[in-house]
């Protein structure tokens, strides 16, 4: 993290920015990849694959499952908030809608 970062996170008036600066993005963008796939080497120990087809296949497929995490969460929540409704479908897959009492 840079000093005008730091600043900013510290509130101080002597930055003015408006966000932390683009090395410092730069930085936890290519520290969030590097953590997917790290994360799909260890459940794919064996993997190889070129730079295309690990972008392709391998960061997109760990972005895909921490998404459905996420999504899971969010459904739950606007299940328990009432803004949703769940069914099962005849494969006995969750299926979501807006809830009628909500309107």
């Amino acid at each position: 993290m840079c000093l005008a970062c730091i600043l900013l996170m510290l509130g101080t008036t002597i930055y003015r920015g408006g966000g932390c600066c683009s090395m410092c993005q730069w930085k936890e963008r290519v520290d969030s990849v590097a953590r997917e796939i790290e994360r799909y080497l260890e459940s794919h120990p064996y993997a190889a694959d070129s730079l295309e087809g690990i972008t392709t296949w391998w960061v997109s497929k760990q972005r895909i499952r921490y998404e459905l995490e996420v999504v899971r969460a969010a459904l739950e929540q606007l299940t328990h908030s009432g803004i949703v409704s769940s069914g099962m479908t005849d494969e006995n897959d969750p299926v979501y809608r807006l809830n009628d009492k909500s309107h």
